[in-house]
């Protein structure tokens, strides 16, 4: 996970931080499109590109990080089976 706690980005495929563009050439791109399509039948829209960040604003409740979260867990454990 890389960025500032409300715009955030990470990168599967590698335990390295990346540090330029092309750290970010290294990282699993069918990894996360599997992710993606995981959380786009549930509701959660990422962006197709991994490297652009993720954002979270004042209206994201709690109750809406949580279910957020707790889809994130659900897609995880199905792309890991």
């Amino acid at each position: 996970v890389t960025g500032v706690p409300s715009m955030f980005s990470f990168i599967l495929g590698t335990d390295e931080t990346p540090q330029d563009f092309r750290d970010y050439c290294d990282g699993d791109d069918a990894l996360y499109e599997n992710l993606s399509y995981k959380l786009v039948k549930r509701g959660v829209i990422p962006d197709p590109d991994g490297r652009e960040p993720w954002f979270l604003s004042y209206s994201h409740t709690d109750a809406i990080i949580d279910e957020t979260l707790s889809i994130f867990k659900d897609a995880v454990w199905e792309v890991k089976k």
